[in-house]
């Protein structure tokens, strides 16, 4: 359906089922075992259709503004191919950052670099009565914190404008959701609400089953999923490193140099550095399916479209410096 759909197609051709199967399954595997045509292609046929429509309902581009929002359940439903895919698309970022090959799909965007939990076990539970005075009443002063650990010292004034000028991009978000946090998995600044309406920020440091870690002005506490959910409504904002190879704004029909580094980003990604990029590369339904292919191993809306979740993840691919989340 994706490779229909990346080819503005109504329906799924046999050259493109057979492309699918090839991405999912791998040239040496084929189909897998047990597969047998017949009654199973019609089981899968009915699935498919069932999947279209609630794709179809649910806005499966993702592009609404949200740039290309993580779809957890996608991901979760589609357990064989988003594996045989990750294991491809994380081999070289894998082998960059340790020097090995992943030995499964859990091992994609691997957390190199990743601080340890161990120092944020034994943090003070957060009060919201006593410890809100504590937290920064403007998102400011908390994005100034946050591009510290971004090695990245910002002055007074527009946080968001300065740190454009040193390889960061501000990415917020307004509907966000803890499946989005974990995916991310990265340092974020989070908007917290009181009953009262009282608005302060709070920077994220670990995220785990039971709960979370927040910093602010030099304080850190626990805080449990529970108290999390009453405080905070969705609204965060984040860094991102623009590298001279990928750039935002680019879409389809677009041509040049950036469409020429997003093919080698994709490349290297996917462990094949030395593919040829066209001597004149274009943005075309080609490329749009392999941006789609990246996005689905990573879990994202595979709608083609290098919005800055897309570049985040492929950023964790390829190995890009860049601060992770404690985890358990």
């Amino acid at each position: 359906l994706r490779g229909a759909y990346a080819h503005g197609r109504a329906r799924a051709a046999r050259p493109t089922v057979a492309r699918a199967a090839l991405v999912v399954f791998g040239p040496a595997h084929g189909a897998p075992a047990g597969v047998r045509r017949g009654p199973a292609v019609a089981a899968l046929a009915a699935v498919l259709v069932l999947v279209a429509g609630l794709l179809l309902i649910a806005g499966i581009s993702g592009t609404g503004g949200l740039g290309n929002q993580p779809n957890p359940a996608l991901a979760s439903a589609m357990p064989a191919a988003s594996t045989a895919v990750s294991e491809r698309v994380t081999a070289a970022a894998s082998a960059s950052a340790a020097g090995t090959t992943p030995a499964s799909a859990s091992a994609m965007l691997s957390p190199a670099g990743r601080p340890a939990a161990s120092q944020l076990v034994a943090l003070p539970a957060f009060d919201a009565a006593a410890d809100w005075p504590a937290l920064a009443t403007d998102e400011a002063p908390a994005l100034r914190a946050l591009a510290q650990a971004w090695g990245v010292q910002l002055a007074a004034g527009a946080p968001c404008g300065q740190a454009a000028a040193q390889g960061l991009v501000c990415w917020r978000q307004r509907a966000g959701n803890l499946p989005l946090l974990s995916q991310l998995d990265r340092p974020v600044v989070l908007a917290l609400v009181r009953d009262d309406g009282r608005r302060a920020y709070a920077q994220l440091l670990a995220l785990g089953s039971s709960g979370a870690a927040l910093a602010a002005g030099g304080r850190r506490w626990s805080v449990s999923s529970a108290q999390l959910a009453a405080l905070w409504r969705g609204e965060l904002v984040t860094f991102w490193r623009q590298t001279d190879r990928l750039a935002p704004g680019l879409a389809p029909g677009a041509s040049g140099p950036a469409v020429a580094a997003l093919h080698q980003a994709l490349a290297q990604a996917a462990g094949t550095p030395d593919a040829v990029v066209p001597a004149k590369p274009v943005y075309d339904s080609a490329l749009r399916q392999r941006v789609a292919e990246f996005q689905l191993a990573a879990g994202l809306n595979p709608d083609g479209l290098t919005g800055p979740t897309t570049f985040m993840l492929l950023n964790r691919a390829l190995a890009v410096d860049e601060p992770r989340l404690a985890r358990e």
